[in-house]
């Protein structure tokens, strides 16, 4: 970098000789210091009468004063909720997890990520394809009505998906039919008939077709199977119009994502996450992961 540049690094990332904390030495400086946590370290030291010299100074602070700052949190970002909080956070034992966190609010995770102002909770919805935007709408449309998304990766063959789907058993699964990934080629639609098999109560298989051929294939041997393009058709209004979003009003503690370990050690297990573990993504994307 030169003195035209936005900042300057700083060499011997490494000469560390104390706690993590106070040894590490940044490799760039940024010059410009209107950031998303600038902002809001001086939000707090007015509101708070504090003075941070440093990051570690407002850590210190947050973790000093929990119930303050994640209440910060909440309005800074302003969380969409159909009904206010009654308190931010209180024990409910003595164990690490014995806690409860914006008792009494009502609130939605996909109307909070998507910003919208303007046979449902409980219901499990099951994914069994790879990063595309089918799935991250699915995703929001699974939160938007109070139901539970989990399931297998794609990569996954037919034994380990149905451990996977057997143990959280939903109501629908949404699948893709082929894939590529590092030069090697996935067909999970071949698996959905042998999942299918042990998912009790499910209603609908929702198949992405990626390939024309797909399309024209028979897919009668999977049990409950529609085409994603013909599932769409199925929920439109008489007169074709997409029926208005209703975002269930849900407690922070609502679960929300089932996400399920390696299983490299033994089967893999499945861990629960709350719709309020969102609140904590919010603060890491705005404060650490943007710029400016």
């Amino acid at each position: 970098m030169n003195g035209s540049t936005n900042g300057s690094a700083i060499s011997n990332l490494y000469n560390c000789n104390e706690s993590f904390a106070k040894r590490c030495i940044p490799i760039w400086t940024k010059k410009e210091i209107n950031t998303e946590l600038i902002r809001f370290k001086r939000l707090i030291e007015k509101k708070y009468n504090q003075r941070f010299n440093t990051y570690w100074d407002l850590h210190k602070w947050s973790v000093e004063n929990i119930p303050d700052f994640w209440k910060e949190i909440w309005h800074y970002f302003n969380i969409i909720s159909s009904k206010p909080y009654d308190e931010v956070f209180r024990k409910t034992g003595k164990g690490f997890l014995d806690n409860e966190w914006f008792k009494g609010a009502a609130f939605n995770l996909a109307e909070n990520i998507l910003k919208i102002r303007n046979n449902k909770i409980g219901l499990i919805y099951s994914d069994y394809i790879p990063s595309r935007k089918e799935a991250l709408f699915s995703m929001l449309a699974t939160f938007s009505i109070g139901a539970v998304w989990g399931g297998s990766l794609p990569y996954y063959g037919s034994k380990v998906a149905s451990n996977i789907m057997k143990t959280i058993d939903p109501k629908f699964i949404i699948s893709i039919d082929h894939f590529q990934s590092n030069g090697e080629q996935f067909h999970p639609i071949d698996n959905l008939s042998t999942i299918t098999k042990v998912v009790p109560n499910l209603e609908k298989v929702i198949i992405v077709a990626t390939k024309e051929e797909t399309l024209s294939r028979n897919i009668s041997d999977i049990p409950h199977s529609i085409f994603l393009e013909d599932f769409l058709q199925s929920g439109m209004n008489s007169d074709g119009t997409v029926p208005e979003i209703i975002f269930e009003q849900l407690p922070f503690s609502h679960p929300a994502i089932i996400n399920f370990t390696s299983g490299t050690t033994s089967d893999p297990k499945g861990v629960v996450h709350s719709a309020g573990t969102f609140i904590a993504q919010f603060r890491d994307f705005a404060f650490h992961q943007i710029s400016g």
